[in-house]
């Protein structure tokens, strides 16, 4: 891991198509592994656009699944924080329509989080509308309701329920 990941920074990227060619057809099983995850990571920030367009289609097929893995989401988050416009806004309409269940995932909503960062300004509006609008069921509202007023100390304290701040 250690070794490829330095080859991968240091040598030129003209040099380094064995690795690649090693790499398609395994990148969903390299992005969940705890090492491999970081090889796929270096290869996206130092080969060319040629050599990582396949590890991106790759990605993209994935997306799903590498968004709630343990490592996945981590080169997910990288595309999100490092790539081009085109491969964010891929992941970014994937994962449209699920950013409240995503957003209460372990995983998950550290790329819903990178997804808010680093989308085009329009992507980010939809992204806070649709956490805005109420598609939480009632049973994970109440839920996430009473863990947040547990945690926060709020729990059974004594108020009439106006906003007075506004």
């Amino acid at each position: 891991n250690h070794v490829v990941q330095k080859c991968v920074e240091c040598v030129p990227a003209e040099h380094l198509d064995f690795i690649i060619d090693a790499f398609k057809d395994n990148v969903y099983s390299l992005s969940t592994h705890s090492y491999g995850c970081r090889v796929i990571q270096r290869i996206l920030e130092h080969c060319t656009p040629e050599q990582t367009a396949p590890i991106l289609a790759e990605l993209h097929h994935f997306t799903e699944e590498l968004v709630k893995d343990q490592y996945g989401n981590y080169v997910i988050q990288h595309v999100l924080e490092h790539g081009k416009t085109e491969d964010k806004s891929k992941i970014v309409n994937l994962l449209r329509g699920r950013i409240v269940e995503l957003s209460i995932h372990k995983f998950a909503s550290n790329v819903v989080e990178k997804a808010v960062a680093h989308a085009t300004r329009q992507e980010r509006q939809a992204l806070i509308n649709e956490v805005l609008q109420d598609t939480i069921p009632v049973s994970t509202s109440n839920a996430i309701m009473r863990n947040a007023d547990i945690s926060s100390g709020v729990y059974g304290s004594e108020t009439d329920g106006s906003d007075t701040d506004g």
